[in-house]
């Protein structure tokens, strides 16, 4: 039956009745031939039926989809297993989800997802290409589901949304994810997101809702510390100054805890920041208002505000320092008013009498002065520490035309120290002659040296100047030199020190009869590890030798800036010399040996033998070269060392 259905149908293909030769090749089961024909025919809908009623699915799905059927070739190409051609079908026909599905079904899942976000399920994509790897992919899923959700997380679970949010966190998009975390009512990780996004308006505000009070806590939880300063910056903007300020002192910034400390009314804190940081007008200020006066005082005498400086030195009961400073800034009446106050036991006294008496002479109150110095030197006896109020009492006397009192003060001086200031000249011209020991006259003028003001107990800058011609004592003529000033005591010890002496440069040069007249102004000591020498804004008690051990140069906050080691180092040169305070400190490094030449006597030795002060100019002006070739250019002691140089040439 079949092969003569066949047969007739080969009959009319031959004839070119392809359409009803089709239609007996479909009677007898062949369906492909009958498929051919039927598209011979022009008759493609009737060859794909006889395809799909053969079986032969993937012919049937290829002339399906030819002529546009693309759901019906999507179908065919599902049956024939062919699930890539069955997606694209599906996709040309619209039918995404579909297309989707079968993808996902056969392994496809990053195409399956292209999908899924055509159709709007928007999480199904993003769970496919997370499986994928194709992390972007599924945040740009996620992303556009929240913003369809309009602020909700609509189906997703806790745990779902937890996941996403890490998502956000891994691509870095930390405002996303914070919002999901602040949707699983996990608030916290929402503000270290916002924090890290720089968000720090929404931070702050979140933080004012849901954590004041708990800054303390949440800044021990912060494990980068660049999150710590935000933080900071978060607790500033929602008023809590003291976690701020916690925070920025952790961070480093220290003007930012300073201000936070003084926005918490700490300004004590706030005042030891500002002083780290180098604000020293900031910090005097805050110590002044926390009361603590002593270490504004200190600041503001640094900062040349001595009439500040004195006001708080008055509130800590100061009375000296406070007025010493009135003193110096010729606010004699309050100076007197307050150094009165002085009990006659303190260690202060003397040099408080001092003062008041050189306040009332500068306020014309000469008798006042004179009482004043009469019962001062009734208690002191006249000794090498009471020397300066016994020359100042005979200067009064003699100013005011009281030579026989003037003179008496003057003996009594010599009686303790002839060669002291120009004492003996003075006593010369007022009894024409010296007893116990001549003076000889003047034969060369003073040396170039300027010589340095002496060091107020307070440290008050006096106006450097040369000395007057009241002031400098008379140079021996060149065949005269002082040494008679020194007794034989002291010549033997000189003498047998000079050997030590002579291992340094500074003495090599000079004669055994010279270092014998250096000695008076020469002591030795061994001074102990972090003995200060001299005190930044101090002025220098002379210049130093280290014969052994080391020594350190500080900057006025304690900052080192150099270590002199070298035996014979010399130190203290440029602050001797320019005149000035220090504007370095020196501190012992270790234990150590050094010679101090006191500044006093050596200024007198100077001025009694020019050459010798010739001898030594080379030697201090090579030790200052030495030191500016070690230290930064345009600093304060590179500068004192050039106005030191300046006034030795």
């Amino acid at each position: 039956m079949k092969d003569d259905l066949q047969e007739k149908g080969l009959k009319l293909e031959f004839k070119g009745r392809f359409e009803e030769a089709a239609q007996l090749f479909l009677q007898a089961g062949r369906h492909e031939k009958a498929a051919f024909l039927y598209q011979k025919a022009g008759n493609p809908t009737l060859a794909m039926r006889a395809c799909a009623e053969g079986g032969v699915w993937g012919k049937a799905a290829e002339i399906a989809f030819k002529i546009g059927d693309h759901a019906q070739a999507g179908a065919y190409y599902e049956k024939a297993e062919n699930w890539v051609k069955a997606s694209e079908a599906y996709e040309r026909a619209g039918r995404f989800k579909q297309a989707g599905e079968i993808l996902e079904k056969y392994g496809n899942p990053e195409n399956a997802a292209e999908y899924f976000l055509k159709t709007g399920e928007y999480l199904r994509a993003g769970s496919l290409w997370e499986k994928a790897g194709s992390v972007d992919q599924a945040v740009r899923a996620y992303r556009q589901y929240l913003a369809d959700s309009a602020g909700t997380l609509g189906q997703l679970s806790g745990p779902d949304a937890r996941r996403i949010g890490q998502l956000f966190v891994k691509v870095g998009d930390y405002v996303r994810a914070a919002e999901i975390f602040l949707k699983t009512t996990e608030p916290l990780k929402a503000l270290f997101l916002l924090m890290e996004a720089g968000e720090i308006a929404r931070a702050t505000q979140l933080y004012r809702e849901k954590f004041m009070g708990q800054g303390f806590d949440i800044l021990n939880q912060i494990t980068r510390g660049e999150i710590v300063p935000v933080f900071g910056t978060v607790c500033m903007a929602a008023g809590e100054y003291p976690e701020a300020a916690q925070c920025f002192e952790k961070a480093g910034d220290l003007l930012k805890a300073a201000t936070a400390y003084r926005s918490s009314g700490d300004l004590f804190q706030a005042a030891e920041l500002f002083l780290k940081a180098g604000r020293l007008e900031d910090a005097a200020g805050l110590y002044e208002s926390a009361g603590h006066c002593s270490a504004a005082a200190d600041l503001y005498y640094k900062l040349k505000a001595f009439d500040r400086a004195a006001a708080c030195f008055e509130k800590e009961g100061d009375y000296y320092k406070a007025g010493r400073l009135y003193q110096y800034r010729g606010q004699n009446t309050k100076a007197i008013q307050l150094l009165q106050k002085i009990p006659a036991d303190s260690k202060e006294f003397l040099r408080a009498s001092i003062l008041i008496c050189k306040a009332f002479m500068a306020e014309g109150l000469m008798e006042m002065a004179r009482k004043r110095y009469q019962d001062v030197c009734r208690e002191y006896p006249v000794t090498e520490e009471t020397l300066e109020i016994y020359y100042d009492f005979a200067e009064l006397l003699n100013s005011i035309g009281d030579a026989p009192g003037a003179k008496g003060i003057y003996e009594k001086i010599v009686g303790v120290d002839m060669t002291y200031k120009d004492v003996a000249q003075k006593l010369k011209k007022l009894t024409g002659g010296i007893p116990r020991q001549a003076v000889p006259e003047p034969q060369t003028p003073p040396p170039a040296f300027p010589t340095p003001a002496p060091a107020p107990e307070i440290e008050a800058p006096p106006p450097v100047s040369a000395p007057s011609e009241a002031t400098q004592k008379p140079a021996p003529a060149a065949d005269q030199r002082p040494s008679s000033a020194v007794d034989p005591e002291k010549m033997n010890r000189a003498s047998r020190a000079i050997p030590i002496l002579r291992k340094f440069p500074f003495f090599q040069n000079l004669t055994e009869g010279e270092i014998v007249e250096l000695w008076p102004a020469i002591l030795r000591r061994e001074i102990s590890k972090d003995e200060l020498l001299i005190q930044s804004g101090a002025y220098a008690p002379g210049f130093f030798l280290l014969i052994q051990g080391a020594v350190t140069l500080l900057t006025p906050m304690g900052r080192p800036i150099a270590t002199l080691s070298e035996p014979g180092a010399l130190f203290g040169v440029a602050a001797y010399f320019s005149g000035e305070t220090s504007s370095v400190g020196v501190r012992a490094a270790e234990v150590s040996k050094i010679v101090q030449l006191s500044g006093r006597e050596l200024s007198e030795l100077l001025r009694a033998d020019p050459a010798l002060s010739e001898k030594l100019r080379p030697l201090f002006a090579a030790s200052l070269e030495k030191e500016m070739a070690s230290i930064p250019r345009r600093t304060p002691y590179h500068l004192q060392i050039l106005e030191a140089k300046k006034r030795l040439s």
